[in-house]
């Protein structure tokens, strides 16, 4: 049996088909790698500016953090150990304080925070009955205007007839591990 003009003709665009059916997946492949590459940049330029973003946050967050002067006086004639505290951070305004300190037979008094231009002041005190406490640690946390809570212990002890201290780093309290 002789082919007919269709069987040739079926037969020229199968060979015409097949290359090109070849050439559209090898075209349509390197079109996926490209777009593969386009998406892994894409997703690599995103990370980077979720991480910009994240420490764009944290030195916010670190102009924020309250700076912290502190001077003790003793007064004896009132039985009490005066804490003086000053905010000096002009870029941040403090809300509130508070101490999460109990002493055993020792009463701490504070004051509210207040304001003269662009300082910031508050005070503790330490009265005692009998003898003045030889050692305390206060657990200070600082709250801003901002929400943000950062907290500092502060050491305190008699040392050659006069109290002393030692105030730790003031930390964010997120980042505390308490």
């Amino acid at each position: 049996m002789e082919p007919t003009w269709t069987d040739i003709a079926q037969a020229i665009a199968a060979m015409i088909a097949i290359p090109g059916a070849i050439a559209a997946f090898v075209v349509l492949f390197k079109r996926d790698r490209a777009r593969e590459a386009e998406v892994s940049s894409l997703s690599t330029i995103a990370g980077q500016l979720t991480q910009m973003q994240l420490e764009s946050e944290k030195r916010h967050k670190a102009s924020k953090k309250p700076i912290i002067g502190i001077a003790i006086t003793h007064l004896q004639n009132e039985k009490k150990i005066r804490i003086d505290f000053t905010n000096t951070n002009h870029t941040t305004t403090l809300k509130s304080f508070s101490q999460n300190t109990h002493l055993e037979d020792f009463t701490i008094l504070a004051t509210t925070i207040n304001q003269q231009n662009t300082t910031q002041s508050f005070w503790l005190g330490i009265s005692y009955k009998n003898e003045p406490p030889e050692y305390v640690v206060l657990h200070m946390d600082y709250e801003t205007e901002e929400g943000y809570t950062f907290i500092q212990d502060l050491m305190v002890w008699f040392e050659n007839g006069q109290y002393v201290f030692s105030p730790s780093a003031i930390i964010d309290k997120v980042n505390s591990h308490e």
